[in-house]
């Protein structure tokens, strides 16, 4: 088990190489699995201000603008240049965590 504190994030200035950093220092660690916490919005009415969810799915505002992370040269180490997003978010894993929310 791996805990960090804080990341990194483009809008606060820093390249997509050191926002990507401590994921691809996690891979080569062996970390087979990765659980990040945000604060997110959501359209949902029934959604009140700190209420606890799990993200599904997410569009990529940096990614719309140019700053996408994978921009730039491809590591294969570290997979390929365009990853399948259809399993980003691994819907066992939410199901257990929306159990233990309840």
């Amino acid at each position: 088990v791996l805990f960090m504190r804080g990341r990194f994030h483009l809008y606060e200035g820093y390249s997509a190489e050191q926002v990507v950093r401590p994921i691809r220092v996690m891979w080569k660690l062996g970390v087979p699995r990765v659980v990040l916490t945000t604060a997110a919005g959501s359209l949902r009415n029934t959604l009140g201000v700190g209420s606890v969810m799990c993200i599904e799915d997410h569009i990529s505002l940096a990614s719309l603008a140019g700053s996408d992370v994978l921009v730039g040269p491809n590591d294969e180490r570290f997979g390929p240049r365009f990853p399948d997003m259809g399993e980003t978010y691994d819907s066992a894993l939410a199901a257990i965590a929306s159990s233990a929310f309840e």
